[in-house]
C-alpha cells in the first residue's frame, strides 16, 4: 500500500510537471521501464501510467479554466478583501474577491493620515470604488521572476488600482469562519511586535505566525544567502510543537485520548490558516492530521503514507502547488529524510552524527530546487544548519512560544522572559549579515536546465543506494565523485559553450548590455542600468524599493552562471546607466571597470570609483585608440577624446567585431558627439546600433544613421517612459534607412547567439 501511494504521488507530481517540459514525460517512460524489468505486474503499472494521464489532464481541464471573465473596461467593483491587507511604504495592496473573481488590488497612499486610517483594514470587508484594470506585466528578462504567471498561478488576472480609496471604502459584514481566523492572524501578528523586542518581533513573526514581512530586508536577505530561509518557514517541527503541547495540556485537564485526537483535528486546519496557509505548513498539518486519524481509529501507518497521501491531497486541491519553490522543497526533503532515517539511524548511534546526516541528506536533495531557483550554493549553509537548526528548534522556538502564550496573561513577564534570548539571536543575525556582505562561501552555478537536474537528481539517488548494506570505501568513493562530477560540469558549463551572445538587457528606462564570448573567453557588462529615485518622506519608503542592478542585472548575471565580469564598462555618469553599479560591485567579482576619460562631476560616479577602489577592481580611464583583442573579436574605444564639454557626449563609445556582425555601443552620444565621431571615422560602417539615449531625438540623427548604414537597431528604452522616447522621428529616420529596429519596452530582452561568424536575433517577448 505505501510504495504503491508513493509511487501514485510522483506520478501525479510528474503528470502536472509535463506541461511545463517534455523531460517529465521522459522519467516517466524511465520509471515504467525499470518497472517492466523489474517484472512488476503489468496491472501494477498500468495503474501508475494512469495516475499520470489523470493528473496530466486534470492539470489541462484546469489551467484551460484559468482565465479572467471580467472585461478590460469595467470601472465600478464591489467585493470583499481576502487577504490581510499589507501596507509598504506609501502602498497598500490585498487580494480583493469579487463576485465574479480574484484581483491584486494595488493603491498608492496619498498621505500619511490616510494610512493611518487604511491600517484599520481587515479581512473580510466588504469593499466599493471605482478603479482601473491593469494586465500583470509580462516577463521581460529570462530566468527571472515572472509575476504575470505568480498571480495567474494563483488564478489572478488583473492588477486592480482604485481612483481613490480610503478606510470610509469598506464596511464590515457577516465574516466567514476564514475572515474571522484571518483578522485574529492580523491580531497576532500586531501583538508580536508589542511583546517582543525590535531585535527579535521579525524572527518571533516568522516562527509563530509565518509571517516574514516584519523581518529586516538585510537580514531577510542573509538567510536566504546563506540558505537559512528555511528556519524561518512554519513546518513539520513547529506543528510537532504545537500539537504535542495542546495534547499535553488536554490530557492533563482530563480529556482523553480520542477526543483529544477529534479536538487537535478540528484545531489544526485553523492553526494552518493563522499561520499563513504556505505550502511547507499545510503539507506538516495534513501530515498531522492523517497521523492523528490513524491514531484516533488505531490505524497502521508508515511515514511514507502520511507524505504520499497529503502531497496527493494538496495537488487535487490546487495543482498549482506543483510549481511553487516551497512546495517542491518541503516534500523532497520531506521524502527524502523519512526514506533515508532508517538507514541513519542503523549505521550512526552518535546523535550529532545522525544530525549532520541528515542534515547532509536535506542539503543534497533541496540542492538542485535551490539552483533552478537561487542560482547559487553558500558553502557555510551545511555548518551554520548544524549549528543553528537545533538551537532555533531547542531554545528559540519553544522560549518564543511561552512568552508569546504567557504575553496574554502578564505582558509584562513575558516582555521580560523575551529579553533573554536577545543577546544570542542579535549575535547570530550580525554573523550571518557579515557573511552575506563578504559573500563568504558563495558559489554561483547559474540556474540549471531540467536535464541537468534529472542528472543531479539521478546522482544523489546513486549515492544514497550505495549508502545502503554494506559501505565500503570504493563504494563512497565512485558514488561521491559521479555527483561531484555533475555539479562541477553545471559549475563549467559557460567555458564549455561554443556559443557567444549579445544580450540588451530590459532594464526600464535605462542601458545595460551583456557580451559573452564563445568558451568564456571574454565577460562584459556595459552599463548596468538604474533606478531613478526620489527623496521620499520615511513613511513612504518601502522596505525593499526596487532597485535595477539588485533585482534584475545581478540575479540574471548570476542565473547564466557568471561569477566574474572581465570588463565592466560604464559609459557615463548618468544614474539610468550606472544606477545599479553598486550592487554589481557588491556582488560580482570584476577584473577591471572602464569608464571614460574626463572630468568626474556627478557624486554618483565618484562613490562607484570610489567603492571600485576599496574591492581593488582596477579602474581604466579610456580614449578614443583604447582596445582590445581576444582570439577571435576586436573591441575599440571610439569616443570620448577626453576634451568633450557635454557629460553624454563622454560617452564611452565602442566598436565591436563578433560573431560576424559589426556593433557600435554608443550610450548616451548626442548630436555633436556624432557628428565629432564621424569625421574622426568618415568610412565606419557597421551592422547593428545601439542607439543613443534611449531613441531621443537628440540622438541617432539622420546623417548619422546613412553614415554607418546599420541593417538592425537596438533601442533600450523603458515602457511608457515620461520622456517619450523612442522618439516618433528617431523611428522615421531608422525606417527610411530600412533599419529593422528592437526596442525593450515592446520585445524584452533582446539576444543575439552566435556560433562562429553565424548568428541570430531573438527577443523574450516576441
Amino acid at each position: 500500500m505505501t510504495d504503491a501511494l508513493n509511487r501514485s504521488a510522483v506520478l501525479a507530481v510528474l503528470g502536472i510537471a509535463a506541461h511545463k517540459s517534455v523531460i517529465f514525460t521522459f522519467i516517466l517512460m524511465v520509471i515504467v521501464l525499470y518497472l517492466v524489468l523489474k517484472k512488476v505486474k503489468f496491472s501494477r503499472v498500468a495503474c501508475l501510467v494512469l495516475v499520470y494521464l489523470f493528473f496530466y489532464t486534470y492539470f489541462a481541464l484546469i489551467d484551460q479554466a484559468n482565465h479572467s471573465i471580467v472585461l478590460s473596461g469595467e470601472k465600478a467593483f464591489s467585493g470583499k478583501i481576502r487577504t490581510i491587507p499589507e501596507i509598504d511604504g506609501d502602498r497598500l495592496s490585498f487580494v480583493f474577491q469579487t463576485s465574479k473573481e480574484k484581483m491584486a488590488f494595488s493603491y498608492r497612499i496619498p498621505d500619511i493620515i490616510s494610512k493611518e486610517q487604511l491600517e484599520d483594514l481587515k479581512p473580510g470587508m466588504v469593499c466599493r470604488f471605482q478603479g482601473t484594470l491593469q494586465t500583470p506585466s509580462e516577463k521581460s528578462v529570462p530566468n527571472l521572476f515572472d509575476y504575470r504567471e505568480y498571480l495567474r498561478d494563483r488564478k489572478i488576472h488583473w492588477i486592480l488600482t482604485p481612483d481613490s480609496f480610503s478606510f470610509r471604502s469598506c464596511k464590515n459584514s457577516s465574516y466567514t469562519l476564514v475572515d474571522r481566523i484571518q483578522q485574529y492572524r492580523q491580531m497576532l501578528i500586531q501583538k508580536t511586535s508589542q511583546v517582543f523586542p525590535a531585535e527579535l518581533n521579525g524572527l518571533a513573526a516568522a516562527l509563530l505566525l509565518g509571517e516574514r514581512q516584519q523581518i529586516g530586508q538585510r537580514i531577510l536577505n542573509a538567510y536566504q544567502s546563506l540558505g537559512l530561509t528555511h528556519l524561518l518557514a512554519v513546518s513539520g517541527l513547529h506543528v510537532g510543537i504545537i500539537v504535542a503541547l495542546i495534547f499535553y495540556l488536554f490530557i492533563r485537564a482530563g480529556l482523553t485520548r480520542e477526543r483529544s485526537y477529534e479536538v487537535l483535528l478540528f484545531m489544526l486546519p485553523v492553526y494552518a490558516i493563522l499561520t499563513g496557509a504556505a505550502p511547507s505548513v499545510i503539507r506538516a498539518v495534513c501530515m498531522a492530521m492523517i497521523v492523528i486519524g490513524t491514531l484516533r481509529f488505531k490505524l497502521r501507518l508508515q511515514p511514507g503514507t502520511a507524505i504520499s497521501a497529503a502531497l496527493l491531497g494538496m495537488i487535487v486541491y490546487n495543482p498549482y502547488f506543483v510549481f511553487q519553490p516551497g512546495f517542491q522543497l518541503s516534500y523532497i526533503v520531506s521524502f527524502g529524510l523519512v526514506l533515508s532515517a532508517p538507514a541513519v539511524m542503523n549505521k550512526l548511534n552518535h546523535p550529532l552524527f545522525r544530525l549532520l546526516a541528515m542534515s547532509t541528506v536535506a542539503q543534497l536533495l533541496s540542492l538542485p530546487v535551490v539552483l533552478f531557483h537561487f542560482y547559487e550554493l553558500s558553502l557555510l549553509s551545511l555548518p551554520l544548519n548544524l549549528l543553528f537548526v537545533p538551537f532555533i528548534s531547542v531554545v528559540v522556538l519553544p522560549l518564543f512560544l511561552l512568552v508569546f502564550v504567557l504575553s496574554f496573561l502578564s505582558v509584562d513577564v513575558s516582555m521580560l522572559l523575551a529579553r533573554l534570548a536577545t543577546p544570542p539571536v542579535s549575535l547570530a543575525h550580525q554573523l550571518f549579515e557579515i557573511l552575506d556582505q563578504h559573500n563568504a562561501g558563495q558559489i554561483v552555478f547559474g540556474r540549471p536546465g531540467m536535464l541537468m537536474i534529472l542528472l543531479m537528481y539521478a546522482a544523489t539517488l546513486f549515492l544514497f543506494i550505495r549508502l545502503e548494506g554494506i559501505v565500503t570505501k570504493r563504494k563512497i568513493s565512485l558514488a561521491v565523485g559521479i555527483l561531484l562530477f555533475v555539479y562541477i560540469i553545471q559549475w563549467c558549463l559557460p567555458y564549455l559553450n561554443p556559443l557567444g551572445k549579445v544580450t540588451f538587457l530590459d532594464v526600464g528606462q535605462g542601458d545595460s548590455t551583456l557580451i559573452e564570448l564563445p568558451f568564456n573567453r571574454g565577460t562584459y557588462l556595459i552599463d548596468t542600468g538604474g533606478t531613478l529615485t526620489f527623496n521620499k518622506e520615511p513613511w513612504k519608503r518601502k522596505k525593499d524599493p526596487f532597485e535595477v542592478g539588485k533585482d534584475i542585472t545581478v540575479p540574471f548575471l548570476k542565473s547564466k552562471g557568471i561569477k566574474k565580469l572581465d570588463y565592466l564598462i560604464l559609459t557615463h555618469g548618468d544614474l539610468d546607466h550606472i544606477g545599479g553599479a553598486d550592487a554589481v560591485l557588491s556582488e560580482m567579482k570584476i577584473k577591471h571597470l572602464l569608464y571614460g576619460k574626463g572630468p568626474l562631476e556627478g557624486e554618483l560616479e565618484k562613490s562607484l570609483l570610489k567603492k571600485a577602489a576599496k574591492k581593488d577592481v582596477p579602474v581604466s580611464f579610456v580614449q578614443a585608440g583604447n582596445g582590445w583583442k581576444t582570439q577571435g573579436e576586436s573591441f575599440a574605444v571610439l569616443s570620448p577624446i577626453g576634451n568633450e564639454q557635454e557629460k553624454n557626449n563622454r560617452s564611452i563609445v565602442l566598436l565591436a567585431e563578433m560573431g560576424g556582425l559589426s556593433w557600435l555601443f554608443t550610450g548616451d552620444l548626442e548630436l555633436a558627439g556624432e557628428i565629432s565621431l564621424l569625421e574622426r571615422f568618415p568610412n565606419i560602417k557597421i551592422n547593428v546600433l545601439k542607439a543613443g539615449h534611449h531613441g531621443s531625438n537628440s540622438s541617432t540623427s539622420p546623417l548619422f544613421v546613412k553614415s554607418l548604414a546599420p541593417d538592425i537597431a537596438v533601442i533600450s528604452v523603458g515602457a511608457k517612459n515620461r520622456f517619450g522616447h523612442p522618439n516618433p522621428q528617431v523611428l522615421d529616420t531608422l525606417k527610411k534607412n530600412r533599419v529593422t529596429v528592437f526596442r525593450t519596452d515592446k520585445d524584452g530582452t533582446i539576444q543575439y547567439r552566435f556560433f562562429r561568424e553565424h548568428g541570430q536575433f531573438s527577443n523574450i517577448k516576441r
